[in-house]
Order: C-alpha cells, then sequence, then structure tokens
C-alpha cells in the first residue's frame, strides 16, 4: 500500500508539470522494478483513483488527484493531514433563509 501512494504522489507531481504518465516516467520518480509500478496501476485503477490508458501509461480521476495531494502534503509536511469538522453546538433545525424562513400573513396577524 505505501508503494501505491509514491505511485500516485508520483502521477500527481508529472501530470502538474503535463509529464507523460506513463512506467519509465514513474519508474524514475519512484524506483523499484517495472512489474511493480503495473501491479501499482492495476490496484489504484481497481480503488477508481486512475484509469488505465494502456498497459504502460495512465490518468489520474478527481477522487485520484485530490487523494494524492492531500498525500502529497501530509508527507511534505511530516504530518497526518489535518481534518477540522464543524458542528453545532445545539440539535436546534438550522433555519432556511428565503421565502420559506418569512413567516406567514397569519402567523404575522397573529
Amino acid at each position: 500500500m505505501r508503494y501505491d501512494i509514491l505511485v500516485l504522489r508520483a502521477l500527481v507531481r508529472l501530470s502538474a508539470r503535463g509529464a507523460s504518465l506513463d512506467v519509465t516516467n514513474l519508474l524514475a520518480r519512484v524506483g523499484g522494478e517495472a512489474s511493480d509500478v503495473r501491479a501499482s496501476l492495476r490496484r489504484l485503477d481497481a480503488a477508481g483513483l486512475v484509469v488505465r490508458s494502456s498497459q504502460e501509461s495512465a490518468r489520474l480521476t478527481f477522487e485520484g488527484l485530490t487523494a494524492g495531494i492531500a498525500a502529497s502534503r501530509s508527507a511534505h509536511e511530516g504530518q497526518r493531514p489535518r481534518v477540522r469538522l464543524r458542528t453545532r453546538s445545539t440539535d436546534a433545525p438550522v433555519p432556511i433563509r428565503g421565502r420559506a424562513s418569512k413567516p406567514s400573513r397569519s402567523e404575522r396577524a397573529a
């Protein structure tokens, strides 16, 4: 799995530079054997992160691009990705803006 993340990060870097996303360029980035890169591309394709156009090349999907950027940033910073969930302190329904939130005439008369 670690090798797949390295390949995904390399795909993001290569696509940002406009380079072709083939096995030879990936090998220059991540090292290893060509069969390892092809196997990684198969796993990333099965996960929906890349689409393989041939045995030797691939292209990133939107999900692959976002996952690769997140992996690159967290590795670059040496930290795990920061995720902050914003939650409300109460369970009260959130008011809807617009016509639905305005009181009706009968409610205004009362």
